[in-house]
């Protein structure tokens, strides 16, 4: 008689299930390996007959795509030649409104006279734009040399807040810090906080806008950053204010700040980089010329302003205003950058980069996914009425669409989390592994008020809200470690000749104190190198590693308006917790512009969407370099890989800014999908 098949239930049947992820990939394996064996007989069989000439099909095939080449070829030559008509016009149009008796410039007086953006294609202005950057780099040497810098290592930070005759005041800021870090990567990360950090410093939004006199006054602040490795053991960034550009003129009562920093990240020994910071500053201007004190003052709000105007004592607590603020300023620039290097080194990136949208239930995720993939899933006014997650993907807007293929950037909704969830509450354990499959977090965060919709809570609280999920993210990770530990331990009580470095137990004591207290792994700004490769070793599916992306969801009114009761306690919350780039949006405002695009597809909103900008947020690059010579003489022609070249510390991670040098092997990971076949 034969015996019976084993019948598999509860735990086992869960055990030896195929995760659907793994069935696609074997898919994908045998649909490669197909088309891989089909390609081989092909030229298996043509090796037999190489003697017979080609078929004229073969031969009108080559003929075609020559053709095409050369169609290509000409085509950009054509496109060339008429760039280049259109500059030469353009620059000798420039030239004759210039002065010929320009006063010479003196180690005093910039050598280059504006930051003015002429009109023009997309070309000329990116030359346009390369000609005042390349200016700036070339004069950093004699704009640094206006202000002393010291010659030791400490951090200094020195601010000089000037007034003219005219009582007009001008600053001028200089900062000084060493990292422990190499020069490379201490480039990258400087250049991602600086993208971000105006926006911290100025207002949440874009621009910054207060009550100032009898209406609002808007301070517009169009920048232009570039980034330049001069030397090998030194890089320059620079960064203007565009004050004038003919594309987008600006309003009479507009108010403009001209800026302009330098910042020169240098090599200090093997293992530190000296960072110098120089920033120079005007009092806001319009057309009409600048602002007067008072309304600088009124600006500034924690000036006291009375009547009548004393302007002298006015412009004293003006001028100490700045100092203070300038001050404080550079220290949090500094923690910006660590905060921005922690974040790009736990992050594990991979070929195929997925971002998960997190939050309590009934803030806007199913609504935000629809709008930016696409996609019609359910979203409903219950909580979670999303169970499984939905992924789908989105296009990365870029100006170089038409040329390249487009990135894409994969988007995972994720059911709504509750207080409780990492002990099981609602699903929550579930929904919990469903975020540590994903590479970077958006928490979308409800700050909008709503009859309609209901909060799981019954009131709206964004800080209460922030704290839930911070929490319970926490404690899914410190279960999680908690395992971990107890399983490397276990393994070393079995076997006397294992042991556990000492690295060990202070990664993950320091680790569990951190998330014991409700923060993050990644709020600790000095993790050392070999503690963060520990980690990455020890805990790969930590989520509090990830970096996250805070999106507050307002209504359209606030969002129009730019103002929002809940905005500063937010930023205030994300600031100490770690930091992260936050973004206001409206899913109210951004379904209301979805439809009349629909109907009228040349439509120009007065409020351009946040959607592009969340999604460019969301994605990055990394890439894996080592130098030949380091690889020829650790490796000693070891074929296993670089296991040698990474226990001498050669082998580096670099960003999307990293400068490719001669023989250097790259390993590039990037979230772009492959193209369909």
């Amino acid at each position: 008689m034969p015996k019976p098949k084993r019948q598999l239930t509860g735990v086992a049947k869960d055990k030896y299930r195929i995760p659907k992820e793994e069935i696609l990939y074997l898919k994908r394996v045998i649909f490669d390996m197909e088309n891989n064996r089909s390609r081989l007989q092909q030229a298996r069989e043509h090796a037999q007959y190489h003697d017979t000439p080609l078929s004229w099909t073969h031969v009108a095939a080559a003929l075609k795509a020559d053709m095409l080449d050369l169609s290509y070829v000409n085509r950009g030559l054509k496109k060339s030649i008429q760039m280049h008509t259109q500059t030469a016009n353009l620059l000798s149009l420039w030239v004759s409104h210039q002065s010929l008796h320009a006063p010479k410039p003196t180690t005093t007086r910039e050598t280059w006279q504006s930051s003015h953006l002429m009109l023009g294609d997309p070309a000329l202005r990116k030359t346009a734009c390369e000609w005042i950057s390349k200016q700036m780099v070339h004069n950093t040497p004699q704009a640094m040399a206006d202000i002393p810098f010291p010659f030791d290592a400490d951090d200094q930070i020195h601010v000089h807040v000037l007034d003219d005759d005219d009582g007009v005041v001008r600053t001028k800021v200089m900062a000084q810090f060493m990292l422990p870090f190499p020069r490379d990567q201490v480039t990258n990360a400087v250049w991602t906080a600086e993208g971000s950090f105006c926006a911290t410093q100025l207002d949440v939004f874009d621009c910054n806008t207060e009550d100032v006199g009898h209406g609002p006054r808007r301070i517009q602040l169009k920048t232009l950053s570039y980034l330049s490795s001069t030397t090998s053991d030194e890089s320059i960034m620079t960064l203007r204010t565009i004050v004038q550009d003919d594309a987008h003129p600006t309003d009479k009562k507009t108010w403009l700040m001209e800026t302009k920093m330098w910042i020169v990240m240098e090599q200090w020994g093997p293992q530190y980089t000296r960072v110098r910071t120089f920033f120079t500053m005007t009092q806001p201007f319009t057309k009409r010329g600048f602002v007067s004190v008072e309304e600088y003052a009124r600006f500034q709000r924690n000036v006291p302003i009375e009547y009548p105007v004393d302007t002298k004592a006015l412009l004293r607590q003006v001028k100490q205003r700045s100092y203070d603020g300038h001050m404080e300023q550079r220290r949090q620039w500094k923690e910006h950058v660590l905060r921005a290097f922690a974040a790009a080194r736990f992050g594990r990136v991979r070929n195929n980069l997925k971002m998960g949208l997190v939050g309590l239930p009934n803030v806007g995720k199913s609504s935000l996914f629809n709008l930016l993939t696409a996609q019609s899933v359910a979203a409903e006014n219950f909580p979670f009425c999303t169970i499984d997650p939905n992924e789908a993907r989105c296009a990365v807007p870029d100006e170089r669409y038409e040329c390249e293929y487009p990135a894409y950037l994969q988007c995972t909704d994720i059911a709504g989390l509750i207080r409780g969830a990492s002990e099981g509450a609602g699903l929550g354990n579930a929904f919990l592994s469903h975020i540590q499959a994903v590479d970077g977090i958006f928490h979308v965060i409800r700050a909008f008020e709503s009859e309609e919709v209901v909060h799981v809570d019954d009131t709206v609280d964004p800080i209460r809200d922030l704290e839930t999920i911070q929490g319970e993210l926490c404690k899914k990770d410190l279960s999680y470690v908690l395992a971990q530990r107890k399983a490397r331990e276990t393994d070393v009580r079995k076997n006397p000749t294992m042991k556990l470095p000492p690295l060990f137990f202070t990664v993950m004591d320091t680790v569990q104190e951190l998330l014991e207290a409700n923060k993050s792994i990644a709020s600790k700004n000095d993790w050392t190198a070999p503690e963060v490769d520990k980690i990455n070793e020890l805990i790969p599916a930590a989520i509090t590693t990830k970096p996250i992306i805070y999106l507050v969801n307002l209504t359209k009114r606030d969002f129009i308006r730019k103002g929002n009761k809940w905005l500063v306690p937010i930023k205030q919350w994300v600031d100490s917790h770690g930091g992260g780039v936050m973004i206001p949006f409206s899913v109210e405002f951004e379904q209301e512009l979805w439809d009349q695009r629909k109907v009228n597809k040349e439509f120009v909103p007065e409020v351009p969407s946040v959607l592009p900008r969340i999604i460019k947020v969301g994605g990055f690059i990394k890439a894996e370099v080592v130098g030949f010579e380091d690889f020829k003489t650790l490796s000693e022609g070891d074929k296993k890989g670089m296991s040698k070249v990474k226990a001498a510390g050669k082998y580096r991670q670099e960003g999307k800014t990293y400068v490719v040098q001669d023989g250097d092997i790259i390993y590039f990971q990037f979230n772009v999908t492959n193209k369909k076949k």
